[in-house]
């Protein structure tokens, strides 16, 4: 079993329990998005899949800066596990949290500290910073939904609400 120092010390994204329950090896969040980015990066190689994406934009294909960008995007998709509640899961002490909807809350409840930083590498992306926003939120839903309360908010109202 890895120790528990290991598990406090480098925040997981991906965790392999053996027979018994018992935490046997974890990939830090960071190399997990790595993986992802690199995955994504890869599968955009083959023109099926890269066109097949780029239809659904209405273009005919995607260029190297969007297959770049998209790859980026998808390796924030699990930015929501860097809280206390989700790492807890691999130990089951304290309380325990998803990473989705806590993603999503986090990006609001710092969404001028980040769109500052984003702004320098991301900011010619989109026309407005509520775009920007939208993209991550995207890659946070992976799961298929947004979290059921976010349904109902506007979320360009609420990015230029909270960014003021």
């Amino acid at each position: 079993m890895l120790e528990d120092n290991h598990l406090k010390n480098i925040p997981w994204g991906k965790l392999t329990r053996d027979a018994s329950g018992k935490v046997s090896a974890t990939l830090s969040i960071a190399d997990h998005s790595a993986d992802v980015a690199a995955t994504l990066e890869a599968m955009l190689r083959r023109a099926a899949i890269r066109q097949g994406l780029a239809q659904l934009a209405g273009w005919d294909d995607l260029t190297p800066v969007h297959c770049a960008r998209l790859a980026l995007l998808a390796g924030l998709h699990d930015i929501g596990k860097f809280n206390r509640g989700f790492q807890n899961k691999a130990t089951g002490r304290g309380s325990l949290r998803g990473h989705v909807a806590e993603g999503m809350w986090g990006l609001i409840e710092h969404a001028g500290q980040i769109l500052q930083s984003l702004s320098v590498r991301m900011g010619n992306w989109c026309e407005s910073e509520a775009g920007l926003l939208e993209l991550i939120f995207a890659s946070i839903s992976h799961h298929g939904q947004t979290p059921p309360k976010w349904k109902a908010c506007d979320i360009g109202n609420l990015i230029k609400a909270m960014t003021r």
